[in-house]
């Protein structure tokens, strides 16, 4: 009768380590599978972390953990624990647990805040210790457990690779052991089920991320703080410096004189380019203009701009930079690298910035690795977003411009390449795009502050970031610092400029 009841005692345990398992795995499966439809366009590395939970492992149990980027803000965790002492006094925690995580990351995967559902499963031999609502130290426990649940944690970066994260959990369990008199005899007292709710995970864990990574993360220093302010200051609003320029927000009444000019000075570069040439050649047979290399790359990529050297010149001597501005790649072609919020250092693994440098980067590469085609510069305009001192955006502007400047060319490796930076300081440009495309409330007011309001009015002492936060309370700002502010921050219009290598060699030619 006794080795029945411990045959149904076992069959009933491995029953519950199938369930188990099979319930480990769908999670696995669903999550993966919803990861991969929401995020399969999504190949920034590092793809994988391994950790070892530090609190865990107080408790004398060796552990391990690996957790696998399936996409841009998905994760899965699974994670294994093993103890096989046995302390004085026949106390022991005999187990080994088996754990896994599907991670919702609320910013990227491997960064910052996040939320999971988890399930676990483990079997267990513990005695001669008290664990409330569980175990008490007068028993000894064998059995196994199983159960799932919700879980919060962080994720803070300690450098290039290493990393700081911590977590906790709660939800159900269900345990089935054998209740025995004491820690060594095998005399059982009873068969003991237990329904528990309450926590079910906790753990500090040290990651060592593996892939691609950004350069390395020096410490923080004060150049490091030169922010767009960390959060509105509607309460307490400061006024803006006055010796910010006092331009008049009719940015989008001048755009058609700017891309005029850019085009005419491009068209007269290249006329007069072209004349020069021909009467150096003019005996020879006239021949059908060729397609380059640089001309397939523009028909397909808008941030690839055609453009002699001669025509650059005439924007370069008149100090007519911002001409370059002319938006031949509006819209979803546009290239931007993105900048967490007072920060001028170039991250691959930030936003969609890894997609966008090897797109620049490749281009470039391109040109240059061609026969027929060279790039006579690369144009970039570093601009931050409206909050903050504007003294201090004003810099931040022009150190993102040229911290790209400074990855782009250790990248590329040609040396002649010319940059051209440009600081567009505070980026109203992008900012009336995005209003302009939204319904957020208030819009048309809104768009009337930046088209009509200086950035700074000292007869008023007031400009047009006061004027925004003052409408409507503060609503219309609050809702442009969450949903548009974070795209400002960038350096931006990225054109990789273009032209004939035998038409660069003929300019050089006549020069001499």
């Amino acid at each position: 009768m006794e080795q029945n009841k411990t045959r149904k005692r076992i069959g009933q345990k491995n029953s519950r380590i199938k369930n188990m398992t099979l319930a480990v795995l769908l999670l696995a499966a669903v999550g993966s599978k919803a990861t991969v439809q929401q995020n399969s366009d999504s190949s920034r590395l590092p793809r994988l972390a391994i950790k070892t939970n530090l609190l865990y492992g107080a408790t004398a149990t060796p552990n391990l953990g690996l957790e696998y980027r399936t996409g841009k803000r998905m994760s899965l965790a699974l994670s294994a624990g093993y103890n096989p002492w046995t302390f004085d006094d026949s106390r022991k925690i005999k187990h080994y647990m088996l754990q896994g995580e599907y991670r919702y990351w609320l910013k990227e995967a491997f960064n910052g805040h996040f939320a999971g559902l988890h399930g676990l499963y483990s079997r267990y031999n513990v005695g001669g210790i008290d664990v409330p609502l569980l175990f008490k130290k007068e028993y000894r426990y064998d059995g196994s457990a199983y159960g799932a649940g919700i879980s919060y944690g962080y994720h803070l970066a300690l450098g290039n690779r290493w990393g700081l994260e911590f977590n906790i959990g709660a939800g159900y369990a269900h345990l089935s052991h054998g209740k025995y008199l004491c820690g060594n005899c095998g005399k059982q007292v009873s068969e003991e089920t237990v329904q528990y709710f309450g926590p079910t995970r906790a753990g500090i864990s040290i990651a060592y991320r593996i892939g691609q990574t950004a350069k390395p993360v020096r410490s923080v220093t004060p150049d490091d703080l030169l922010p767009e302010i960390t959060k509105p200051e509607l309460a307490a609003r400061q006024p803006e410096a006055e010796n910010e320029p006092a331009v008049t927000g009719k940015e989008n009444a001048i755009e058609k004189a700017i891309v005029d000019s850019f085009e005419n000075r491009a068209a007269s570069g290249d006329k007069l380019a072209e004349n020069q040439a021909a009467a150096k050649d003019k005996d020879k047979p006239a021949e059908e203009p060729a397609v380059t290399t640089g001309d397939k790359l523009a028909e397909t990529h808008p941030y690839v701009v055609k453009l002699s050297a001669n025509a650059l010149e005439h924007i370069l001597e008149s100090n007519s930079e911002h001409l370059l501005l002319a938006d031949t790649n509006t819209g979803k072609n546009s290239l931007d690298i993105r900048f967490p919020q007072g920060s001028f250092r170039v991250n691959p693994d930030f936003a969609d910035n890894y997609e966008e440098l090897e797109k620049i980067i490749r281009s470039i590469r391109d040109i240059e690795a061609s026969s027929d085609s060279r790039v006579t510069a690369v144009f970039i305009a570093g601009y931050a977003s409206p909050e903050g001192s504007a003294a201090i955006n004003k810099t931040l502007a022009d150190r993102r411009a040229k911290a790209l400047k400074e990855y782009i060319s250790k990248r590329t490796r040609f040396g002649d390449i010319r940059f051209i930076t440009y600081n567009g300081e505070l980026n109203y440009r992008e900012l009336r795009t995005l209003v302009a495309a939204s319904s957020m409330p208030y819009r048309d007011r809104v768009l009337d502050i930046i088209d009509n309001t200086p950035i700074w009015d000292s007869r008023r002492n007031m400009g047009r970031r006061g004027e925004l936060m003052k409408l409507a309370g503060g609503e219309p700002y609050r809702y442009m610092y969450r949903n548009f502010f974070p795209k400002l921050r960038v350096a931006a219009y990225i054109k990789v400029l273009f032209d004939d290598k035998k038409k660069n060699e003929d300019l050089k030619d006549l020069k001499k």
